[in-house]
Parts: C-alpha cells; sequence; structure tokens
C-alpha cells in the first residue's frame, strides 16, 4: 500500500495492493473530493503556479550580495 499527503497531512493519493489508485483534493472546509490523476497534477500545477507568480520580488541587487 502507498500512499502521499499534503501539507495538512490529508491522504491525496492511495494505491493498495490491486493496483488500484485514488487521487483526492480537499476543498476549503477539509472535505474530500475524488478526482482523477490527471485532475489531480492540474490542480497541483495551477497552486504551484500562482505561488511562483505571487512570490515577493527580488532586485538584482539584492542578488548580488548573495
Amino acid at each position: 500500500m502507498e500512499e502521499k499527503f499534503d501539507k495538512n497531512n490529508n491522504c491525496i493519493y492511495h494505491k493498495n495492493s490491486s493496483g488500484l489508485e485514488i487521487w483526492q483534493e480537499y476543498d476549503e472546509n477539509n472535505n474530500e473530493i475524488k478526482i482523477s490523476e490527471k485532475e489531480f497534477k492540474k490542480i497541483k500545477k495551477d497552486k504551484e503556479y500562482k505561488e511562483f507568480i505571487n512570490r515577493p520580488k527580488v532586485s538584482r541587487f539584492e542578488l548580488m550580495d548573495i
């Protein structure tokens, strides 16, 4: 049995011994929603993109100090 968890310790992926895979997402009320792997990966990609574009801007002069 294989499982993966998100940052809130919710099970987002489960694969049992017979090979059945279940992908899950959770809404704002922490209610479980069963989805396909394709949908899960799109949601994850969208979240990562939003985090990337909303990161604080860094000037090149600050980078020179590193």
